[in-house]
């Protein structure tokens, strides 16, 4: 089994007509498994992954540090989610 994964969803804004590059320019860097033009604003849906949050965070700053083209960024980062089991009650409903 894979090891576990964590991921961020950043939303971009680039600044006039520099999207397409903005785009290059974040798929080539370390961790990012997409980046997808949006109709906006936001303009960029950038997704960064990574093997635990300290090393996630570092992809994201060192990504973020390689665009000059933008004005604004949203990063959404998922929380952990407690699966409840169900109880044998709760089974038969």
């Amino acid at each position: 089994m894979p090891a576990s994964r964590t991921r961020a969803y950043v939303l971009l804004q680039s600044i006039g007509n520099t999207r397409s590059r903005v785009i290059k320019t974040l798929k080539r860097q370390r961790g990012v498994v997409a980046v997808d033009p949006v109709e906006g604003p936001p303009d960029v849906v950038l997704v960064i992954e990574a093997s635990d949050r300290p090393e996630l965070a570092s992809l994201l700053m060192t990504a973020m540090a390689s665009v000059q083209d933008m004005t604004d960024g949203l990063q959404l980062l998922p929380t952990q989610v407690t699966r409840r089991t169900r109880t044998p009650r709760e089974s038969r409903n």
